[in-house]
């Protein structure tokens, strides 16, 4: 008897090479050409991101340096001619308006400014009344507000823990809601400043009393220059800078700032921030 296996059975044939043409060389060459072409497009374009981003660069120096001194120094001069005609004449119309005019460019130069900077966020423990209580020196400095900072309510929690934070950009950060609280509310109704300790965190709240904020554009406030009130007469002054300094800052601390409103009631601005490390 026979096995199959000692039957010779023909072993499977190998899939034939397939042979390649002339035609396969010049496709592969001219995909290789079509690489070589794309990346050389690619790394145009890349130079080109690069040149624009280093002109936007010296542009916002140009534009920092321009408005910190040449801007600046004369304003300095402005205020002092003014406050000396005030104190030798005292108060009128027409010293009103230049003190009024005086306030909103040096308010306006000083949001450029800020916004053209680097805005370096360094977060480190420190107390959150540091920040309130540099928000109410540059308030009472501003010739803007400084009359009417005496509206200001300041509640804060007793012994609060340390804040992780940068408190200088904080401070500004509270400079520029209060500042928007008292343009945006009359005299004598008040602003508060609320600071307390929730769980791991400590929240700040501005409120105001004033004229609120439609809800279909309380997004639209935080965009650089834009402004609720667009015409040419509109009451309140102000280049619509403030609010996106805000959110800059908040979101370099990686914050979000929420805002509740109610034409005609008020609005009130919050944001929080952790404890620090360890406390």
């Amino acid at each position: 008897m026979v096995s199959p296996l000692d039957e010779a059975s023909p072993l499977p044939s190998a899939p034939p090479t397939a042979a390649i043409t002339a035609d396969d060389v010049v496709q592969f060459r001219a995909e290789v050409e079509a690489l070589r072409a794309e990346n050389a497009r690619l790394r145009e374009q890349l130079a080109q991101q690069q040149r624009l981003e280093s002109e936007l660069d010296l542009l916002r120096n140009a534009i920092l340096n321009n408005v910190s001194h040449e801007m600046k120094t004369p304003l300095l001069h402005v205020k002092a001619a003014v406050a000396n005609l005030k104190e030798e004449f005292g108060e009128n119309r027409l010293i009103e308006y230049a003190t009024t005019a005086t306030a909103r460019l040096e308010g306006i130069i000083r949001n450029i400014t800020l916004l053209a900077g680097s805005m370096e966020i360094k977060c480190v423990p420190a107390p959150a009344r540091a920040s309130v209580d540099q928000a109410m020196r540059s308030l009472r400095r501003s010739w803007a507000h400084k009359d009417h900072v005496d509206r200001v309510r300041i509640i804060i929690d007793d012994d609060l823990p340390p804040v992780h934070m940068d408190a200088q950009a904080i401070g500004t950060v509270l400079q520029l809601l209060i500042d928007n609280a008292l343009k945006f509310s009359e005299d004598p109704l008040p602003v508060e400043v609320r600071v307390v300790r929730i769980k791991n965190a400590i929240r700040f709240e501005i409120c105001d009393y004033g004229i609120g904020i439609p809800e279909d554009q309380v997004e639209r406030i935080f965009e650089p220059f834009y402004q609720i009130d667009s015409s040419s007469t509109r009451r309140f002054s102000g280049a619509g800078i403030g609010l996106a300094i805000v959110r800059l800052i908040l979101e370099r601390h990686k914050v979000d700032v929420i805002v509740k409103s109610k034409p005609g009631k008020g609005s009130t601005f919050v944001f929080t921030l952790p404890h620090a490390p360890d406390f």
